[in-house]
């Protein structure tokens, strides 16, 4: 039985170390995400940006695709590491897309480069269902979600063990600078 236990424990925290280190499809490294990699699902996102390099005070335009309808979130990691939900947003709430390609901003509002500059990522997160993790009101309208990926990630993981009884995801990241 206690073999059981610490073979059960030695797979855990070799699952977190892999979590950690997974590669970006550009054979570039991931950043430290924020989302659990999820296990194999019929659900397949992608997520890009019309351009790879921004100066200050250009206008970013995202483009993501989701192989079913899906709740969609997207998650901006800035440089300086504070992690915002940029979608859905108070400008658009409603984050339950269907399939094919979507572009973000979706209407009167813009994301703007603005300092710090650096590697800024976007990761997204799709689930068939709805996972509760846009605010219950938009105080303002990219929230933050946490000071540093690793505290975001804490609570997006705590939220969501809870809620999807068997991982049911996917997410896929985008970097630019």
């Amino acid at each position: 039985m206690k073999r059981r236990h610490a073979r059960t424990a030695i797979l855990i925290i070799f699952g977190i170390l892999f979590i950690g280190t997974i590669g970006l499809a550009d054979g570039a490294p991931a950043p430290l995400g924020i989302v659990p990699t999820p296990t194999p699902s019929p659900l397949s996102v992608s997520i890009w940006t019309d351009k790879t390099s921004y100066m200050i005070g250009e206008n970013v335009t995202i483009m993501f695709s989701v192989t079913q309808q899906a709740y969609v979130y997207i998650y901006d990691i800035q440089p300086d590491g504070i992690v915002r939900l940029i979608f859905p947003n108070a400008y658009s709430q409603n984050n339950f897309v269907g399939p094919g390609v979507h572009t973000l901003p979706d209407g009167l509002y813009k994301f703007t480069v603005a300092p710090p500059t650096g590697i800024e990522h976007f990761q997204i997160f799709a689930s068939p269902v709805s996972l509760g993790l846009s605010p219950p009101y938009f105080g303002e309208p990219f929230p933050m979600v946490g000071s540093d990926p690793g505290s975001a990630r804490s609570k997006i993981r705590a939220h969501i063990m809870g809620i999807v009884p068997e991982p049911d995801w996917a997410t896929a990241w985008t970097s630019f600078t």
